[in-house]
C-alpha cells in the first residue's frame, strides 16, 4: 500500500510540474534563418516586452523599442532579449503576473519586413499560464497560441 501511494504522489508531482503558471515559449528557427546578401544563416535577437498596456507598443518604430524603459515608460512590465540561432528550438518559461496584460514580441532580422514586424498577445483575460509557439523563418515570425 505504502508504494502505491509513492507511485501515485510521484506521478502527480510530475504532473503538476508541467502546468505551472507563468509563459511558455516554444521557439524554432529554420536552417536559413536571417540570411545575409550570400544567403547565409545568421542569429536573430528577439525582443519580449510584457506590458500593463499596448498603445505605446503599438505607436512605437524598431529603433525606439530597442529603448523599452524610455519608450514604454510605465506601461512596461518586463523586458526579455534571446539570441536565437539558425535551426535552434528553445522552450522559456517565464513568470506573469496580474498586472501583464500584453505580450509584444519582435524580431531583430537583418532585412526587417516592411510591415507585420511586430506582434501583441492580448493575455488580459489569461488563465494562469499561456503557451506561445514562436516560428523564425528567415525574415518573418509567426506566433500561435
Amino acid at each position: 500500500m505504502k508504494n502505491i501511494l509513492l507511485i501515485l504522489l510521484f506521478t502527480l508531482s510530475i504532473i503538476l510540474t508541467g502546468c505551472h503558471p507563468g509563459l511558455h515559449l516554444n521557439v524554432s528557427a529554420t536552417d536559413h534563418l536571417n540570411p545575409d546578401i550570400n544567403h547565409h544563416p545568421s542569429p536573430v535577437v528577439m525582443y519580449l516586452y510584457t506590458m500593463k498596456q499596448r498603445e505605446l507598443f503599438d505607436l512605437a518604430n524598431f529603433k525606439s523599442l530597442t529603448s523599452p524603459s524610455k519608450t514604454l515608460d510605465d506601461s512596461l512590465v518586463k523586458s526579455y532579449i534571446f539570441e536565437i540561432y539558425p535551426g535552434q528550438a528553445k522552450a522559456l518559461s517565464l513568470p506573469l503576473t496580474k498586472t501583464e496584460n500584453y505580450i509584444g514580441i519582435f524580431t531583430a532580422y537583418r532585412k526587417l519586413p516592411s510591415d507585420n514586424w511586430k506582434k501583441v498577445i492580448d493575455i488580459s483575460t489569461h488563465p494562469s499560464s499561456v503557451t506561445l509557439t514562436i516560428k523564425l523563418d528567415s525574415n518573418t515570425m509567426h506566433i500561435n497560441r
